[in-house]
């Protein structure tokens, strides 16, 4: 089922940078929200919906009561399907969030793409480099960046191979705008302004008609739509409005299983950041050489492949604020959404195995929240990169 978050203000998603009193001056808000921002959100409905205590349950002292809104009354079933605090993350499946701009709906742009000479085109592995990771099928990029946010439609055409127009692409500035605000401290005693404590920061407003979006899964249909009307989502106390859906997904395009079959080979993009424990590389992936060309040889969900290289912008840290322990959680750097990976498979791979554990799944740690959602695209023999 699809959720869609639609703000009644405007949002704030703190970042990982400092904002120490007295010390920081200006925090804009980041966008889009993480993934754990917006599972967070979706928890907390869930738990609201059903009359559950949340201080208590964040605490961990929680017995599940009667609901009369769960098929077994005598047992509420939310708990089991939204995990308990620390690793348990219940039954709950999160894709997103992604944007939804007049009913279409906006992904990361692939990092691949660059605009040149007045076009939009398509990179790819070149011929061999000598940098610090080895002699590398370094990607051909050359040209500006694309605009951040590209269609459903223009994405699909992006996997099949071919490059969408640039109609099918959005400007983070024409989605939404940002509204700096000036706060000064006061004395709690006093209640009089503190010397030296302005502090400024610049929450979003999305524009008409520009909402969130997410596919929430792992719990009976019913069950998601008892939802409460609005929300709280990010800081500043702010409220969205929540409408279910029906439920949507990103098919495979035979195009796309037709390259695989036919060249071994794929791209894989990100949609969300992914979380490989602080590398650029799933776990398990170790450089090797062949014919004197650097590659990353290992085994994802099962599938022996290699990774010729990625393509995509620099690794983002994610922090976040424990609920439990009261303190903020350690950074952890992730590998942002857009990038894409350009992947063969070793001899023997079973093409089928490939699309079903890699398109519109997830990969790298904290997958149920939502990272390192993933999809396939075709990688084209007229692309270049010769296999090794």
């Amino acid at each position: 089922m699809e959720w869609r978050l639609r703000p009644l203000d405007t949002l704030f998603f703190r970042g990982p940078l400092p904002f120490t009193a007295g010390e920081s001056v200006f925090l804009p808000s980041e966008f889009p929200p993480l993934p754990q921002t917006i599972q967070g959100m979706v928890r907390t409905a869930l738990l609201e919906a059903h009359g559950i205590d949340f201080d208590r349950f964040a605490l961990d002292d929680f017995t599940a009561p009667a609901c009369s809104l769960c098929t077994n009354s005598a047992v509420c079933q939310v708990p089991g399907i939204v995990g308990r605090p620390g690793s348990d993350l219940g039954t709950l499946d999160l894709r997103g969030p992604y944007l939804i701009h007049h009913d279409t709906r906006l992904y990361p742009a692939p990092g691949d793409l660059r605009w040149q000479h007045g076009r939009i085109t398509r990179s790819a592995p070149g011929p061999a480099i000598q940098c610090d990771a080895g002699s590398v099928l370094l990607p051909e990029a050359q040209g500006g960046t694309v605009s951040e946010w590209v269609t459903e439609s223009g994405l699909i055409t992006y996997l099949e191979g071919a490059t969408p127009p640039s109609d099918q692409f959005k400007a983070t500035p024409s989605l939404l705008t940002l509204e700096p605000r000036v706060g000064l401290a006061l004395d709690v005693a006093t209640r009089a302004a503190r010397e030296g404590m302005l502090y400024s920061i610049a929450p979003v407003r999305l524009h008409d008609g520009v909402s969130l979006g997410v596919r929430v899964m792992g719990a009976l249909e019913s069950l998601l739509t008892q939802v409460p009307g609005t929300c709280r989502l990010g800081g500043e106390g702010r409220v969205v409005e929540i409408t279910p859906h029906k439920e949507i997904s990103l098919p495979v395009s035979p195009t796309v299983e037709a390259s695989l079959r036919a060249t071994g080979r794929f791209r894989l993009l990100l949609l969300q950041p992914a979380d490989f424990a602080g590398s650029w590389l799933p776990s398990g992936f170790t450089d090797t050489e062949i014919d004197g060309t650097t590659c990353w040889r290992g085994t994802l969900d099962g599938v022996a492949l290699r990774i010729v290289v990625s393509c995509g912008g620099p690794p983002i840290a994610i922090g976040g604020w424990d609920m439990v322990k009261r303190e903020a959680k350690a950074l952890r750097w992730c590998v942002p959404a857009g990038t894409v990976y350009y992947c063969e498979l070793e001899t023997g791979s079973d093409v089928q195995r490939v699309l079903q554990q890699f398109h519109d799944q997830k990969l790298g740690v904290n997958a149920p929240m939502g990272f390192g959602h993933v999809v396939i695209g075709a990688w084209p023999a007229r692309e270049g990169g010769d296999a090794l």
